[in-house]
């Protein structure tokens, strides 16, 4: 998927098309949110096309089917849900409020198991698409504001944007403006919203002028404010995004004008941007629509378990910050950092709020020595849509074809040094053994007969190598192995036997004190 060209020369590859077939399990719910591009998903044999910023709802037990466009991430969240209220019972489709696209990613993060904690659906992601009205009803037509840019330049020229969405400055003279290259403001339009300057404004402006009609004012009015210079220009534009004319619109939101159900609106930041444009000029008696509220924690603060994972796994911090320690070191990664975590070795990862820390790739480990001085590399900001797609490779069926989900790990290993020495070949092959079968009962005596060494001498060295003890070391890899267990739908009687316990009692003591909950209990609440 392009590894050696990005690392080896920072050239960004593009996002392959992928495909996936089926989504999730017979029990199992799916969302799919188009971030960028557009996709199509069969259902049952039923075909939807998403577009950029449109989510999917499919129940369980419909077969499923998903395609995407070169250029597209595509991100499916699957959930585990045991009992659905009505609304949820049957495909719903809607377009994605602006501001919840990182709630939405830190959703897909933990659906996937990662993180401590379980996962709760019952707040926030079902009531978004429970919510959502049907295809084809008068709310459907929803115009989505485009997703807001973080550099403080893009930034700026969007709430100006946004404050006047006719404004009749260009791209080049709003760089001037911003002292800033045409070219640089371009690229942070297109790498933080996913489009370019003319369709962010393009996007921006019908979703105003869906806002204005929608809080009473006329097409004329509308098209006008909007920065459009004949009506035939503005009703073409309009119905192209939302199916339907401006007259369509206005008369199908005046009569939606008492529903609950209400139109997607920006983010929080933009909120008095918003209300410039539905404020009427004059004195109105119509009502607009309140806008859907915005996660106010789009990003809580997360965190791993402590594990020893028996495969490497290259990490990468998409938003924010991450503390990461490995064995008896740690070390603060900032926003775009990618580190390897290598297998054998004890990590804990601790993300603040308004951080997540997301898995790219991984790769077997007992066949190369653990590295205890992992190196860090920098990925660009321009990357992201490349990096999330390899993500969700990563994390889900959803991959291009040939995909293979070691070669990130291979090409982080070819290109980033390692400092690690020679180690311990004793202690190492300790670790190695014990992370292919968590099951081997022999302790650490029984270690230094066989390999003809002396006991002190192999616990210093397996203290160096892991920064651990060996009965903590051992204790974290089984407990490792345990939750992967337990979340696949093995029986906590079964995995207490996988991995090395010989009485089930003694399997569920050790895993209560080290989760605060019992095996049967955790796995009821990663498998509903």
């Amino acid at each position: 998927m392009g590894w050696h060209t990005l690392l080896a020369s920072g050239v960004v590859p593009a996002v392959p098309a992928a495909r996936a077939e089926p989504v999730a399990g017979d029990g199992d719910a799916v969302l799919l949110w188009t971030r960028t591009g557009s996709a199509q998903v069969d259902i049952a044999g039923l075909d939807y096309s998403l577009p950029a910023g449109r989510i999917i709802w499919v129940p369980p037990g419909l077969p499923m089917t998903v395609r995407t466009d070169p250029g597209t991430v595509a991100i499916p969240i699957v959930a585990p849900v045991s009992e659905l209220p009505d609304a949820l019972a049957r495909v719903k489709t809607t377009t994605l409020p602006m501001g919840w696209d990182e709630w939405l990613t830190y959703h897909f993060a933990r659906s996937a198991g990662y993180l401590r904690g379980t996962t709760s659906y019952s707040a926030g992601l079902l009531d978004l698409i429970s919510g959502s009205p049907e295809p084809g009803d008068a709310e459907s037509a929803v115009i989505a504001w485009p997703r807001s840019p973080r550099s403080p330049a893009a930034c700026g020229v969007a709430r100006e944007l946004l404050r006047d969405p006719g404004h009749p400055l260009g791209l080049g003279e709003f760089a001037l403006r911003e002292g800033i290259s045409t070219r640089t403001l371009q690229r942070q339009f297109t790498s933080e919203t996913g489009l370019t300057f003319r369709a962010w404004r393009n996007r921006l402006r019908i979703a105003a002028a869906a806002a204005l009609l929608g809080s009473g004012h006329s097409v004329a009015e509308t098209a006008r404010r909007c920065g459009y210079g004949t009506l035939s220009s503005f009703s073409r534009a309009f119905s192209q995004q939302a199916g339907l004319s401006p007259r369509q619109y206005r008369r199908q939101r005046a009569t939606a004008a008492n529903s609950d159900v209400t139109t997607a609106s920006a983010d929080e930041g933009f909120m008095e941007g918003v209300d410039t444009l539905t404020r009427p000029e004059e004195n109105h008696s119509g009502r607009g629509t309140m806008p859907p509220s915005v996660p106010r924690h789009p990003l809580p603060a997360s965190e791993t378990w402590p594990r020893v994972n028996y495969f490497h796994v290259v990490v990468w911090v998409y938003r924010g910050t991450a503390r990461i320690e490995i064995a008896d070191t740690s070390r603060t990664l900032q926003q775009g950092d990618a580190m390897l975590l290598p297998a054998g070795l004890r990590n804990h990862v601790t993300a603040p709020e308004g951080s997540l820390l997301l898995p790219l790739g991984h790769r077997p480990g007992y066949s190369r020595p653990p590295d205890r001085a992992p190196q860090v590399i920098h990925l660009p900001a321009e990357a992201e849509d490349f990096l999330l797609s390899n993500v969700v490779a990563n994390l889900t069926c959803l991959r291009p074809a040939g995909y293979d989900p070691h070669a990130v790990v291979s090409s982080f290993q070819r290109h980033v040094p390692s400092t690690a020495g020679d180690g311990s070949q004793p202690a190492r092959r300790v670790i190695d053994a014990l992370t292919r079968d968590p099951s081997d009962s022999r302790d650490l005596g029984d270690w230094a007969a066989m390999l003809g060494v002396g006991l002190t001498e192999l616990r210093r060295a397996f203290f160096r190598e892991t920064g651990s003890t060996f009965p903590v070391w051992r204790a974290e890899l089984r407990m490792t192995h345990a939750r992967a267990l337990l979340a696949s739908g093995d029986a906590p009687s079964t995995v207490a036997r996988r991995v090395g316990y010989a009485r089930f009692s003694g399997f569920t003591r050790a895993f209560t004190v080290a989760h605060g909950i019992t095996p049967s209990h955790y796995r009821r609440q990663v498998r509903p």
